[in-house]
């Protein structure tokens, strides 16, 4: 019950402090540091990502660029925060050793007073069908070269998109996996190798 008072709180009520707010700046500055700038899979993947995604609003990785973490102002964060946080924005998980009927009474307690709000509807840019071939080559002092190739994969719930999950598990997910084996194992071509589908609402990544 408290974790529903606290949360359904923070949905009206949030509290912006610019103190906090420069502390938690930095916090994720360097966690982006950490995981991408100098970090050589990081680096490759937020290439990779780029040369998949020209137009749409997917070649922005989720961490955001330095330029929008050092530029984001109080204006911004309440902009943000009127905008999205609404109980008919939100889904609320609740998991574990409850009561059914007990939490259905809670939840309703503490949310069911919460006013909906008019959230605009996500206007996504989609790819152009994409032509020709596009490479990317980065340099950077490592002791083994990497390569990743990528293709633009189907939305999240297309059939083709449940097919290419199954075969991105096949081909690289774990040590056990078709190019592990043939790559790493037989041949001894790589250190390591796997391969992900990235689905996603609109398109996707398989790489």
């Amino acid at each position: 019950e408290l974790f529903m008072d606290i949360e359904s709180d923070r949905m009206v009520n949030l509290i912006f402090d610019q103190k906090e707010i420069d502390s938690e700046r930095e916090v994720v500055k360097e966690e982006k540091r950490l995981r991408y700038d100098n970090s050589v899979m990081g680096t490759m993947y937020l290439a990779t990502l780029n040369s998949v995604f020209k137009v749409s609003q997917y070649r922005w990785p989720v961490i955001g660029s330095m330029k929008d973490l050092n530029s984001a102002t109080m204006k911004d964060f309440k902009s943000f925060y009127k905008t999205f946080y609404s109980p008919n924005n939100a889904v609320v998980v609740i998991a574990g050793d409850i009561d059914i009927e007990k939490t259905k009474k809670l939840v309703k307690k503490y949310y069911a007073k919460l006013e909906r709000q008019d959230v605009p509807d996500f206007k996504f840019t989609p790819e152009p069908t994409q032509r020709s071939q596009r490479v990317v080559r980065i340099k950077k002092d490592i002791k083994a070269p990497m390569i990743a190739m990528a293709v633009k994969a189907p939305e999240r719930d297309s059939d083709e998109a449940y097919a290419m999950d199954i075969l991105a598990r096949a081909l690289g997910e774990g040590k056990s996996s078709r190019l592990y084996k043939k790559l790493v194992y037989t041949s001894g071509l790589a250190n390591s190798a796997d391969s992900f589908l990235w689905s996603l609402k609109h398109s996707g990544m398989f790489a």
